[in-house]
């Protein structure tokens, strides 16, 4: 058996968990594959009869249960030391190399090591689906990472993204959330807070920063993205738990740098979030603004 366990949280995409899993089956069927579904209605039995050839363990939380508590199921549950942390609508393929990312993880003794995403467009058109296809077709998604480094001023945090990150490792406190993590030290700086059922990954790695977790990134190995918009997830998807993690960490203030050509400003205010996009006056930051108004026609 090997010593990774792929952690899965799930939540009204059985759509999405499906080609999660079929890709599994075809690039990593000899790793154990750990599911908590807090779905509206389980899709627990479908799932264990279509893979019957798959190690999962599934397991079935009260719906809305929310993101942190489910990878807490997940991390608390394991029975491997070593865990990759994933996405439903995530899709491996022969870049997501296991065994590769994890020799690079112990050669540069980290405890989370990210490797790269490759994002396919958002299907909320029948433009988006046509492009998206057209995408899976050519086998381009938008590689990105997200490799940042936290610094702290008062009351304010500030971090500082890099998207084309492309060397073998590069140390720094924040990556996507996928990730081959040590399950020890997750665990003993708690893992997710479970109050906040979204908005939890800068509060993650602001505690793993706090609590001396060793954090790199590898342009070696990396996973396909197709996010997926559907009825049943999009009213819960736009949530705000952020005035839980100022609170938390008594700050006022985070501001994101984006090398992508913006940065977003959050600024708490009579109990209230307040949300800024800045563009950059680059040409990245000028692509981006005029793409964003062209996509909100």
């Amino acid at each position: 058996m090997k010593d990774i366990t792929i952690v899965i949280k799930t939540f009204n995409r059985k759509e999405s968990l499906i080609k999660m899993l079929t890709s599994i089956q075809k690039f990593a069927s000899d790793y154990p594959v750990a599911i908590a579904d807090d779905s509206e209605y389980s899709y627990r039995d479908e799932i264990l009869a279509k893979f019957p050839k798959l190690s999962i363990s599934y397991f079935r939380l009260p719906f809305d249960s929310g993101l942190s508590k489910g990878r807490n199921c997940l991390l608390n549950n394991i029975n491997t030391e070593l865990l990759l942390l994933c996405d439903d609508d995530f899709v491996f393929d022969s870049r997501t190399d296991l065994k590769k990312a994890k020799q690079i993880m112990f050669k540069n003794d980290v405890d989370i090591l990210s490797g790269v995403v490759y994002n396919f467009f958002k299907v909320k058109s029948k433009l988006d689906k046509l492009l998206m296809q057209a995408q899976h077709l050519f086998s381009r998604g938008f590689a990105q990472t997200y490799v940042g480094l936290i610094s702290e001023n008062e009351r304010e945090v500030i971090i500082d993204i890099k998207t084309r990150i492309r060397e073998e490792f590069t140390r720094c406190d924040t990556v996507h959330n996928f990730f081959i993590g040590k399950k020890t030290p997750i665990l003993n700086m708690g893992g997710w807070d479970e109050r906040l059922k979204l908005s939890e990954h800068e509060e993650f790695f602001l505690r793993a920063k706090h609590n001396n977790l060793k954090v790199g990134h590898s342009g070696n190995w990396g996973v396909r993205h197709y996010p997926l918009i559907t009825s049943g997830y999009v009213p819960f998807r736009g949530r705000n738990y952020e005035l839980i993690v100022f609170n938390a960490h008594n700050i006022d203030k985070i501001t994101q740098i984006v090398d992508n050509g913006s940065t977003f400003i959050k600024i708490r205010e009579n109990n209230e979030i307040k949300i800024q996009r800045v563009f950059h006056s680059n040409v990245r930051g000028t692509a981006k603004k005029i793409y964003y108004k062209i996509r909100s026609f």
